[in-house]
């Protein structure tokens, strides 16, 4: 079978290129990319070149148009490597198993997703919301962080793409490099912890799952109890 081959500018030292590769056809999955409606900075996430790599490997991909606009992408560019365009939130929450956006998820958004969605994004932890904390509980979404990667040394992989690369471009090849196997992981497995066994650095970026905060220092700011994300996904007992 194809092995799905990341794009890659120079990578740094903690980000390196590498091949996925899948023992078996994916099953048709659907991802949707969401746009930010208030994105200054001209770097991006997943590029067209990162999409194409999804849809050649059996993913269904919708777009809301202008998704990678402030990266200077065009929605040509989208439309070639595959992407079907929806731009209604809600449409596009009942189609996808997973939801990406590059900034935070809004209170609005998070209204409107459908119990056990899986949220992919950059997500400070530090200005969530409760009311946001709230519904994403209410829903048992599972919800990712990629601000939360961390290499051997605990130091922030996201902090360290900025701090060495010297080009927007450069650090959105870079952070598609990274988060693409992480997406692709928890796009095909059928549940969280399989994509969990299979990458183990998403263990790091979640911070709810199944109605849980399982990340601490979010637990500790709202007062609530927490629970390590192995304890929840299996038994240990």
């Amino acid at each position: 079978m194809k092995d799905l081959v990341l794009i890659t500018e120079t990578p740094t030292p903690d980000v390196l290129e590498y091949p996925i590769k899948m023992e078996h056809p994916m099953p048709k999955s659907v991802v949707a990319l969401i746009k930010d409606e208030d994105v200054k900075a001209a770097y991006g996430i997943l590029p067209p070149e990162s999409v194409q790599t999804l849809v050649e490997n059996n993913v269904i991909v919708y777009m809301q148009h202008g998704f990678g606009a402030h990266a200077h992408f065009t929605d040509e560019e989208y439309a070639e490597a595959g992407v079907v365009f929806e731009d209604d939130f809600t449409v596009l929450a009942s189609l996808a198993k997973v939801l990406v956006k590059q900034t935070d998820f809004t209170e609005e958004e998070l209204e409107k997703i459908r119990p056990e969605q899986i949220l992919f994004s950059s997500q400070n932890l530090s200005t969530l919301s409760e009311k946001a904390l709230q519904l994403l509980l209410e829903k048992k979404a599972a919800a990712f962080a990629w601000d939360l990667l961390h290499d051997d040394q605990q130091g922030y992989l996201v902090d360290k793409i900025f701090d060495e690369q010297i080009s927007n471009f450069g650090i959105t090849l870079a952070l598609s490099n990274l988060l693409l196997p992480l997406i692709v992981d928890v796009v095909i497995h059928p549940k969280i912890r399989y994509a969990l066994q299979k990458n183990p650095s998403l263990m790091q970026c979640i911070y709810c799952y199944n109605g849980t905060v399982c990340h601490k220092p979010l637990a500790d700011r709202f007062l609530l109890p927490w629970k390590d994300i192995i304890s929840l996904c299996w038994d240990l007992n």
